[in-house]
């Protein structure tokens, strides 16, 4: 992922994007808020083509909640500004996000964690 920023799940159920860019390290950039605690964060770039045949990318940042909520949402990699959220129930457990590399690029997986 070529981002000049990171997300940062917190206990008071919010998602912060920080930059990393060296000139202002650690400033956040945005902020999203959350129905519940984030599990885990997982950011990637997911690429598409037109039928054109022109390829385009969109950043994504994924979110596992403590109760089994999915988030996916657009992230802008310039600006670290979310848009677009959607929302997917997975279960009743906690989901963890893992990057999984998938002919070359690396794909977010979920699973489900936590007691029965």
């Amino acid at each position: 992922v070529s981002t000049q920023s990171t997300g940062v799940g917190l206990a008071d159920e919010t998602v912060r994007i920080i930059s990393l860019d060296t000139s202002d390290c650690l400033t956040p950039l945005s902020t999203q808020a959350l129905p519940a605690r984030p599990e885990s964060l997982c950011i990637v770039e997911m690429g598409q083509q037109d039928e054109s045949w022109t390829s385009s990318s969109t950043m994504f940042l994924n979110i596992g909640l403590s109760i089994g909520v999915l988030l996916r949402t657009v992230m802008d990699s310039v600006t670290g500004e979310l848009s677009d959220t959607r929302t997917r129930y997975l279960g009743t457990r906690a989901v963890k996000l893992f990057r999984i590399p998938m002919h070359g690029r690396c794909s977010p997986r979920h699973l489900h964690v936590g007691p029965g």
